[in-house]
């Protein structure tokens, strides 16, 4: 029987990093799956909007963003 070339699936071990680059790589990715939850939010629990807030400190220069989104807004005029 020829050997494994690839590890698998593997459980990853969940752990907080120090590397800012890291951090700032990964939450963007996350953040679909996350408005997706906030609107799933919105119709289970008859919520009328939910609203995210992130604060980013950009390393090249140390200025601080603030984005926030508001997730599932229904006006009615």
């Amino acid at each position: 029987m020829a050997e494994k070339e690839t590890l698998g699936h593997q459980k990853i071990l969940m752990a907080k990093t120090d590397d800012e680059d890291d951090i700032y790589s990964t939450f963007p990715k996350r953040c679909a799956s996350l408005n997706k939850k906030a609107s799933d939010m919105i119709g289970k629990y008859d919520i009328d909007s939910i609203m995210r807030r992130e604060v980013k400190e950009k390393l090249w220069n140390k200025k601080r963003s603030i984005t926030t989104s508001i997730v599932g807004i229904d006006l009615e005029i």
